[in-house]
């Protein structure tokens, strides 16, 4: 069906699954870059952003599918209050962001 058709309503199936938009954001956006050897995914050696997101959150919870709710539910007020880990070599630690 065409999206004009539909008046602006959901399509009934999405053309694009949550889990191949979250691989287009994170390692997808790496290759892109050439640099998907040190950053878009979570290996070790790798340096990464981590975000936490509160679970219990109206928009978010049920969570039964983790990847559908980052992805299509979640929101800027999802973080938990700018608690971010920060990479530093090999003293990791869990801060707070700037801001």
């Amino acid at each position: 069906r065409d999206a004009a058709q539909d008046n602006g309503a959901q399509p009934d199936e999405m053309p694009i699954k949550s889990r191949e938009a979250l691989e287009w954001a994170t390692i997808g956006g790496a290759r892109a870059l050439r640099m998907e050897d040190r950053i878009g995914s979570l290996k070790p050696g790798k340096k990464a952003d981590i975000v936490m997101l509160r679970a219990t959150d109206s928009n978010i919870w049920p969570v039964h599918n983790p990847v559908f709710s980052i992805v299509e539910q979640a929101g800027d007020g999802n973080d938990t209050a700018g608690a971010e880990l920060v990479g530093n070599g090999a003293n990791d630690r869990l801060g707070q962001s700037p801001g």
